[in-house]
This record gives structure tokens, sequence and C-alpha cells, in this order.
């Protein structure tokens, strides 16, 4: 089984990947960013890795429309489901159930990546590892909207 094991691996790889960069293209004592958070995305034994940045081609977008328009009935009654922001032709919820935008969460990168290799896997059936933060190995509670878009959350 995927787990905690296995998140700290994948931590430390990012942190060796981030000296590299550093020692490589940096001037000394100069400041690299690690990524926020780190997940595991798994189905049974097999997983794929993820970590926070800004999103780009998602294949998960698809199902934040159709929830988008559950939510466009619901909005006149929950102040939360306000805020809107557009994002190219299609509206995605950002800071819709919490202040992160949509698509730059770990468990986001991270299920994607498995819904790009594994292509009749639906999001009912992922799962996913303790997000840590690479930099102190501290457990990050998945947002709001991760718990939105992913059901087992």
């Amino acid at each position: 089984m995927v787990g905690r094991e296995q998140i700290e691996k994948y931590c430390k790889y990012l942190m060796a990947c981030n000296d590299k960069v550093v020692k490589k293209y940096c001037k000394p004592n100069t400041l690299s960013d690690l990524p926020a958070c780190a997940t595991i995305c798994y189905v049974g034994k097999t997983y794929c890795c993820g970590y926070s940045h800004p999103a780009h081609n998602v294949k998960w977008v698809q199902v934040i429309r159709f929830k988008q328009k559950n939510i466009k009935k619901a909005k006149n009654s929950n102040s939360k489901l306000k805020n809107y922001k557009h994002c190219g032709s299609c509206e995605i919820t950002i800071g819709v159930v919490c202040k992160n935008g949509v698509g730059s969460c770990a468990e986001q990168h991270a299920g994607n990546s498995f819904l790009k290799k594994h292509k009749k896997c639906g999001l009912e059936k992922l799962r996913f590892t303790e997000t840590l933060r690479p930099r102190t190995m501290e457990v990050i509670l998945p947002c709001g909207n991760c718990k939105y878009i992913f059901p087992n959350l």
C-alpha cells in the first residue's frame, strides 16, 4: 500500500532536485523555492506523485465545469459561493470553497497525472496519501477545493 514512507521519499527527492538546480543555476546564498506541498494519488498499488504549482492543462476541468453548474444554482442561497473568476472561456471556481486557486494544489496535480495515465479511472476511486510540506515534512490538510473535487479526501 502507498503511504507515509512513499510520500516522505518523494519529498526528499523534490529537495534533492531543488538542491541540484540551486547548485547549477543560482548564485551562492540565493534561495530557491521548493513546492509548498507534495502528495501521492493512488488506486491499489498504482500511483502518481504531484506537487503544488500553477495549473495548466488538467484532465478534471470538465468535472469542474459540471460542478460549476450546480454551484451556480446554489449561488444565491450561500454567501461563500458568490465569488467567481473567469479562466479563459470557462468559469472556474477560485475562492469559492476556500482561498486557494483551483488547479494549484498537489492533490489536483497528482490526481491529474493519475487520470492521464489511467483514463478509465473515475474521481471516486482516487485515494491520496497525506499531503506534506517537503521542507519540514509538516502534514497539510486538503483545502476546500480539493475536498470538493475529490470525493475521497
